[in-house]
């Protein structure tokens, strides 16, 4: 079981970064 609560973690950290990127990306688009 402690094994799935790093998964998730690490799971969701990386979701986390890929939205900020997509958040920063998209001023960017809006503008074009």
């Amino acid at each position: 079981e402690e094994r799935d609560t790093i998964d998730l973690a690490i799971i969701l950290k990386e979701n986390t970064k890929r939205l900020f990127m997509y958040i920063e990306k998209l001023p960017c688009v809006l503008n074009s």
